[in-house]
């Protein structure tokens, strides 16, 4: 009678030590959804609004600049009524002062020190201000909605310490305040507030003119005179302005 052998088992693989796990996270308990009425306007926490309240000769309305935070871009809603029909040249211009017609508003807002362009130029070959054109219509009524990413409404990032400028705002001597931004800060600030909105008699050419015309383009793109102007001030952020 044969003998007969167990068949030999398979080799087994070395046992594995598995990482120990990590004890489990019990999460807080999270708020319900918030379901927001369509016609709400959230206001983020950092949200910022500043206000040019147009009102020079037969030209009236409200600028309203928006910002959500320092790095969003800035929302520009023009409502305007009494100017010509057709194209007109619109910017923010250096100062807040708007006296002798507007003159006093001085050049646009350049603080990078570079050649007139259009708002979808590049930072370098743009101002800051260059908002390019706005029309009206055959009402002389503006509506629209811009947006730039260029403007803020924020100083610079960067900055030791907060700001104590209080151009833009409603003002006696005081040594604490100032017309200045913080020291430190890293580059130019794009800060509308304080300065102005100017809308001109003309077109705007975007920084395009030849020739002859070609000086003026790079400065002020020919827009023509001052039809209109306001400064830019910091609005409540509790408004709906």
């Amino acid at each position: 009678m044969g003998y007969c052998r167990p068949a030999a088992k398979p080799a087994q693989e070395p046992q594995r030590h598995l990482p120990a796990q990590e004890p489990q996270r019990h999460l807080p308990a999270q708020e319900p959804p918030r379901h927001l009425n369509p016609n709400e306007e959230v206001i983020f926490p950092e949200a910022r609004r500043a206000v040019a309240a147009i009102g020079s000769g037969n030209v009236h309305g409200l600028v309203v600049f928006k910002q959500a935070n320092p790095s969003a871009p800035v929302i520009v809603d023009v409502d305007l009524q009494g100017l010509s029909p057709g194209y007109h040249g619109f910017h923010v211009h250096q100062f807040g002062d708007i006296r002798d017609g507007c003159k006093s508003a001085a050049g646009h807002f350049n603080p990078f020190k570079v050649t007139h362009g259009a708002p979808h130029d590049p930072v370098h070959q743009r101002h800051v201000g260059d908002l390019g054109n706005i029309l009206a219509d055959d009402y002389g009524r503006v509506r629209v909605l811009l947006e730039d990413k260029l403007l803020s409404l924020y100083d610079p990032q960067g900055h030791n310490e907060p700001s104590r400028n209080i151009a833009g705002e409603y003002l006696l001597e005081d040594k604490l305040l100032s017309l200045y931004d913080p020291q430190g800060h890293n580059e130019p600030s794009r800060n509308i507030a304080g300065r102005s909105v100017v809308i001109h008699a003309g077109v705007d050419d975007l920084g395009q003119g030849v020739g002859g015309a070609r000086e003026g383009s790079l400065k002020t793109g020919n827009a023509g005179s001052r039809v209109a102007c306001a400064p830019i001030v910091l609005a409540n952020p509790a408004t709906t302005a």
